[in-house]
């Protein structure tokens, strides 16, 4: 029996689709969607924890989970079934980690086979999507933005993974990596922190049976869970210290571009979600050759930080924040019908941060 469901939720006045939020008795969080007009059957499963909960002698080992959780489990052990099953059906399936979250859109959850060959395979895997993202360069930018945090918080992680950071350091440091890796699942994977967002053509009492049957063998681990796991753990220190401030950092471009990105670190604002609070407030302007310049780069920054003098000794003008609103209230209220996959993407990673209704 559920420990909470309820349908009382807002939803758009175009939208014809059914909803319910359910909570498991395992504690797993799931919103169903019954939709009679959908293409295609979709779900996607966020877990409330990612790189930031990286071993420090593995680093990239919660990607690498992610990677490892596709290829079989003590129930289905053959590694290409999952994958099969949903291509011939006309399906996909894919998968992403941050900080905080991991999201799988996908039963490969409970019992990992994690084995040597596959391990040794996905590293490699793993290896080329780091190696393709050397010529990205936002990629390049965020992950220096990384490397500029204080070394003692987990931002300042290497977050992909690759073959040195997967096999050479956790070797030299005498890690074993299937085992930390099997570590991070029997610790981490726990449905108290998980969240589930399924949409299909059937009844929200069918979706919900299939889900109570396939997702509620779940263990709950009783993960503690804290309004913002934005950090590991309340000790760990500021993300920026005063000496990482106020830096300079040029940087040469793959890609024939001229930009200027200014970056202030914010507290963590997760409980702030109503008013749309951030952590990292970018500012980015294109530039032009004379832009680029050293006179030309010093006269953006001199009027950048004017205006943010003069936004400092103006009144918030109230008129701003009710046509914001009215706007964005607009926005839901008459909102397309959302793909289903991307739909469920999104929600289940939200669900941890908003109320479902």
């Amino acid at each position: 029996m559920a420990l909470r469901e309820t349908e009382d939720i807002d939803k758009p006045k175009t939208n014809k689709r059914s909803y319910r939020f359910v909570k498991l008795p395992n504690h797993l969080s799931v919103w169903l969607v019954s939709d009679p007009a959908a293409d295609l059957a979709s779900a996607a499963l966020d877990i409330n924890v990612g790189s930031y909960f990286d071993p420090p002698p593995v680093e990239g080992l919660a990607h690498f989970c992610e990677h490892m959780l596709f290829l079989g489990t003590e129930k289905f052990p053959d590694e290409t079934e999952y994958s099969n099953f949903i291509k011939q059906h006309g399906g996909c399936t894919n998968a992403y980690t941050e900080h905080t979250h991991t999201n799988y859109h996908f039963s490969f959850f409970i019992a990992p086979l994690s084995t040597e060959i596959a391990a040794e395979r996905e590293l490699n895997a793993v290896d080329s999507k780091f190696r393709l993202r050397l010529v990205n360069d936002f990629i390049r930018r965020w992950q220096l933005l990384h490397k500029l945090a204080n070394p003692d918080h987990p931002f300042n992680r290497f977050s992909c993974g690759n073959q040195v950071s997967l096999q050479e350091v956790p070797k030299a440091l005498g890690a074993d990596v299937r085992h930390e890796l099997l570590a991070f699942h029997k610790t981490w994977y726990s449905a108290n922190i998980m969240t589930l967002v399924g949409l299909g053509t059937d009844s929200l009492d069918c979706l919900q049976g299939m889900v109570e049957k396939y997702f509620g063998t779940i263990k709950d681990k009783q993960v503690p869970v804290r309004p913002s796991r934005a950090i590991v753990d309340p000790s760990v220190p500021v993300f920026r210290r005063h000496e990482d401030l106020q830096q300079v950092v040029y940087i040469v471009p793959i890609k024939d571009q001229r930009e200027i990105h200014f970056e202030f670190v914010l507290p963590p604002q997760i409980d702030a979600w109503r008013t749309k609070h951030s952590r990292i407030f970018y500012i980015s302007i294109e530039l032009t050759e004379q832009g680029a310049s050293d006179a030309g780069l010093q006269r953006v920054e001199d009027l950048v930080f004017l205006y943010l003098s003069l936004l400092r000794t103006s009144r918030v003008q109230e008129w701003v924040f009710e046509e914001s609103r009215w706007l964005a209230e607009m926005g839901f209220r008459f909102a397309d019908t959302e793909n289903p996959l991307p739909f469920c993407v999104v929600h289940a990673k939200h669900l941890h941060r908003y109320p479902p209704e």
